[in-house]
């Protein structure tokens, strides 16, 4: 469920398809839609396709509002959504009437986040950061790049072994962490999570990667343990063990609320 709704399957239309509908918390169908393909609704309006060929958008009455025209297309962020007219074709973005604002141009496309989004428009895949004038702010050079908060957004360069490191720029394209891990998420109140070798300066140990969480510092406030983790979100984060069925919760002390199983 979310915000009080949730897409279920009910009964075949006359193709032999079968669409979404959305109940209730009470299990009441709010709606039967003739969508084959729904994801959730950001900014008002739901990336979706009714014959999971071409998408669309639609609002939260599930009127088509944007024609299914797109190959793909991800959801709006700060009034923009990025899109590709063919499956290996070129990104750009579109606002919420559906007018193309960036032209399709780039090979790969994040969503903006506090004014800036990623993108590469070359096929050796680096990245850099476009404004919503579609002009590049920070220049495409790096090896992977996350999405701007809180400030920081982690960004991949080469070390002396030519191995992609991950450290977290500014806006003014500072380092702010150094690039030291070997991977990296975006922060969310306040904490990142960051993939680091534990065995690192060990003499004769092979490398052993878990994940932990680092500060706007870069000082390490939940120590590298879990196998894989994701953003904090109302304070709590889901973190993954190998050899365990079921998920773990932690707070941001990175004690469990509930321990992985």
């Amino acid at each position: 469920f979310k915000n009080g709704i949730a897409p279920v399957w009910l009964k075949s239309n006359e193709a032999g398809n079968v669409p979404y509908s959305y109940i209730n918390k009470t299990g009441r169908v709010i709606v039967n839609t003739d969508y084959l393909y729904v994801t959730n609704f950001q900014e008002g309006l739901m990336l979706v396709s009714t014959n999971g060929e071409k998408y669309g958008f639609c609002d939260k009455d599930f009127k088509l509002v944007i024609e299914e025209q797109f190959a793909m297309a991800g959801y709006f962020s700060e009034g923009l959504a990025n899109f590709t007219y063919e499956r290996d074709g070129k990104w750009g973005f579109i606002d919420k009437e559906g007018y193309v604002r960036i032209e399709p141009r780039f090979y790969g496309t994040w969503h903006f986040s506090e004014g800036l989004a990623a993108v590469t428009d070359s096929n050796n895949f680096r990245w850099g950061y476009i404004n919503k004038q579609g002009d590049y702010v920070i220049q495409p050079k790096y090896y992977g790049a996350g999405d701007f908060k809180e400030g920081l957004a982690f960004v991949g360069v080469k070390n002396d072994d030519n191995i992609t490191q991950f450290g977290y720029i500014n806006e003014e394209e500072k380092f702010v962490i150094e690039p030291i891990y070997r991977n990296a998420r975006n922060f969310s109140e306040g904490l990142a999570a960051v993939e680091v070798n534990i065995n690192e300066g060990l003499e004769g140990s092979n490398p052993v990667y878990k994940w932990g969480y680092v500060d706007k510092s870069g000082g390490l406030v939940i120590q590298p343990q879990y196998d894989s983790a994701t953003e904090f979100k109302n304070g709590i984060a889901i973190v993954f063990l190998k050899g365990k069925r079921n998920n773990g919760y932690i707070n941001n002390k990175g004690e469990y609320i509930w321990e992985p199983r």
